[in-house]
């Protein structure tokens, strides 16, 4: 990849090219910047409220990791493959990949879970009040009873 004054590179793959102009986008305040399907996208952040069920999932969910895990908010998370690059609202990863360097980014492969609290896509619907059960390794039940909104 050869970069020239920093306002166009020539990469060998879509990959490459897509991740290096992520990385000079620079998001109006309030947004978060992903790759969806190849394409960058700029969305608002969330609600005070959203991130209210962001910390409480959070905070159970150190009870059930591995030691060597942790739990993060907005950690970028590639997929290659399927040129995107996420930034979930929880991810579980091993901590010793956040310690390969700045640049670098995780692959999504290695989470251990990801959670979206709001999506386009329902891969679980349920009510607030209702548990969630987290399937192995986690083997937990996520209260709700306890997120805003209710």
């Amino acid at each position: 990849m050869r970069e020239f004054e920093g306002d166009c590179i020539l990469a060998d793959n879509a990959w490459d090219e897509i991740v290096w102009v992520w990385r000079q986008t620079e998001a109006p305040k309030g947004c978060k910047v992903e790759i969806v399907e190849g394409l960058i996208t700029v969305t608002p952040l969330s609600s005070v409220a959203h991130n209210g069920v962001a910390e409480r999932g959070q905070r159970r969910l150190y009870d059930v990791i591995a030691e060597d895990g942790g739990i993060y908010q907005r950690l970028p998370l590639a997929a290659p493959g399927r040129l995107g690059l996420f930034e979930p609202d929880l991810a579980v990863v091993p901590e010793a990949l956040l310690r390969e360097g700045d640049e670098h980014l995780i692959p999504a492969s290695e989470a251990e879970l990801v959670v979206e609290i709001v999506s386009y896509r329902v891969l679980y619907a349920g009510k607030v009040g209702d548990p969630v059960v987290l399937p192995a390794p986690f083997q937990s039940a996520l209260a709700t009873s306890e997120f805003p909104g209710r």
